[in-house]
């Protein structure tokens, strides 16, 4: 609903703001008061368009503000959202016209070009006057107006033949781009079939790169490995060359033996003996770990060529395909779903087809049962219109609402097209069918669209 409408310097309005409740408001005064330019004003908020002889004489512009609430999945505060407006708290819609007849539009505190406003009244207001029934000037707008009225019959006919229609535009879709594209598209399965079958020749496994750069390095430095480890273990625990340093080891427990004689005089120097005790445990503990490593360390030169063979190959996927391997297997993974898209057999052709017109069929049979109910809706309409316009003394008025098949003059030759009970039509999202509401003033005319005969 319109919550508050400010209008100021346009026409006999000074400055004004009005707030409006829920359910009907009037607005009623004098003539020359200024209720047309309440209309007016509104009207700019929709996009009519600017004249510079509305600005109030002797003021530069005339600035015209609502604020509509509306809830956030609205049809026009996703409209105001798409040019970039803000619609968390219903939608603010602002338009100045200058004295020069410049105008300027924001839409959700964003400024917006004049039609975005024209779409965002669509869905917002409906203006009744003389001629000017705003809503049913769009054509698809009278098929709106008998959906809302016929309920949840044809809300859920319209469901259903949605489902079928989609189903049926993405399979003829698919089908059009598998015959128009048979060439390029063998081309690119052949790309992507031996690009997988060097993936698959490789089988690289997460991670694979990493661990083999670290054994690689340990393999091609197996020898100085091995000396650097047999030598800090013969300095920690001694070797047999008579002429070798005392051990580190030997040394230390010479050290703990020293303080133990004493350490129970003095605290401070007992703290001390613990201390060394824990670093000849430790010293221990790495001989032992650098005696099992050094005699681990094997120089294998058949290893070694393996595993530079192997990065190898590894790195040519890593080149074409992506910086780790992770990153190849998601590429292929990918490849593999793109080559069952493309590489399409002729009986998957043949199978697409008839899935095509196995959709055709459910549009064509669940859209004839949306027509149905359109129809008796449409009756239902027709015929409660009539008894209020001859509650308001236009008893010879005449009002049918129209619901009819969109032909398809090309027949089998449209792809778009389906045959309907007999007769090619052109179906579309919403149905089968346009809609249209027309009027009969008089006893004998021949109906016409409301858009035209009604006032």
């Amino acid at each position: 609903m319109l919550r508050t409408l400010r209008i100021q310097s346009l026409g006999v309005i000074d400055d004004a703001e009005v707030e409006f409740s829920p359910g009907l408001n009037v607005i009623t005064g004098e003539t020359g008061a200024g209720k047309t330019m309440v209309v007016t004003g509104l009207g700019l908020l929709l996009g009519a368009r600017a004249d510079s002889l509305l600005v109030r004489h002797g003021a530069v512009s005339a600035v015209v503000e609502g604020d509509i609430d509306v809830p956030e999945d609205h049809p026009a505060a996703l409209r105001v959202r798409e040019a970039g407006g803000d619609a968390g708290d219903g939608v603010i819609l602002a338009r100045t016209v200058s004295a020069q007849g410049r105008s300027r539009v924001h839409v959700g505190g964003r400024a917006a070009p004049v039609g975005v406003l024209v779409e965002v009244g669509e869905h917002l207001v409906a203006v009744h006057g003389q001629s000017d029934q705003w809503r049913l000037r769009e054509a698809d707008q009278h098929r709106v107006l008998l959906d809302e009225y016929a309920g949840a019959p044809v809300a859920q006919a319209l469901a259903s033949y949605e489902e079928s229609y989609d189903a049926w535009v993405d399979t003829r879709r698919r089908l059009e781009e598998v015959r128009s594209s048979s060439v390029e598209r063998a081309r690119e399965a052949q790309m992507l079939r031996a690009a997988l079958e060097d993936i698959a020749r490789v089988d690289p496994q997460p991670g694979e790169e990493d661990d083999l750069r670290s054994e690689e390095g340990r393999l091609a430095h197996a020898d100085a490995l091995r000396q650097a480890a047999a030598g800090a273990h013969g300095a920690l625990v001694g070797n047999e060359q008579p002429e070798a340093a005392t051990p580190a080891l030997d040394l230390l427990s010479q050290a703990g033996a020293a303080l133990a004689l004493v350490s129970d005089h003095d605290e401070a120097l007992r703290d001390l003996g613990a201390r060394l005790s824990e670093v000849v445990y430790l010293a221990a503990d790495v001989a032992s770990d650098l005696g099992a490593y050094a005699e681990s360390i094997d120089s294998d030169p058949e290893r070694l060529a393996h595993v530079q063979q192997r990065r190898a190959a590894l790195s040519a996927l890593l080149r074409n395909y992506g910086t780790s391997t992770a990153e190849v297997l998601a590429w292929a993974a990918r490849a593999a779903q793109r080559l069952d898209r493309v590489d399409i057999s002729d009986e998957q052709v043949t199978e697409l087809a008839e899935k095509v017109a196995r959709h055709g069929q459910e549009v064509a049979s669940r859209g004839t049962a949306l027509r149905a109910a359109r129809s008796e809706a449409a009756g239902r309409l027709s015929a409660g219109v009539g008894a209020e316009l001859k509650r308001l003394a236009m008893g010879s008025a005449v009002i049918e609402v129209q619901v009819s098949g969109r032909d398809a003059p090309d027949g089998v030759d449209d792809a778009g097209a389906l045959q309907v009970d007999g007769v090619w039509q052109r179906p579309r999202r919403h149905g089968l069918d346009d809609v249209e509401i027309q009027m009969a003033a008089n006893p004998g005319s021949t109906p016409r669209s409301i858009t035209k005969a009604a006032s």
